[in-house]
């Protein structure tokens, strides 16, 4: 399984904690790191040398991914 690092630069006191996981896949590090951030917090998550995730938490889960935002990417087994 790959280890990933969770970055959190927390919003009140600018404090930068970094947190290793190991995860199954990229989707589940994410989760976990968007878990723990609290509302305000930077998130990023790495695999090795590349950030695979990087977003502002506004407080609610919904995972906003690259796909998301290139709607004609997604594809469907179905």
């Amino acid at each position: 399984m790959p280890s990933y690092d969770v970055r959190l630069c927390k919003r009140r006191d600018g404090a930068k904690p970094v947190y290793r996981i190991i995860e199954t896949s990229d989707f589940a590090a994410i989760c976990v790191a968007r878990q723990a951030a609290e509302f305000g917090d930077h998130v990023e998550v790495w695999r090795g040398m590349d950030c695979i995730y990087a977003a502002q938490e506004s407080g609610a889960f919904s995972l906003r991914s690259k796909v998301e935002k290139q709607p004609g990417t997604i594809r469907s087994n179905a």
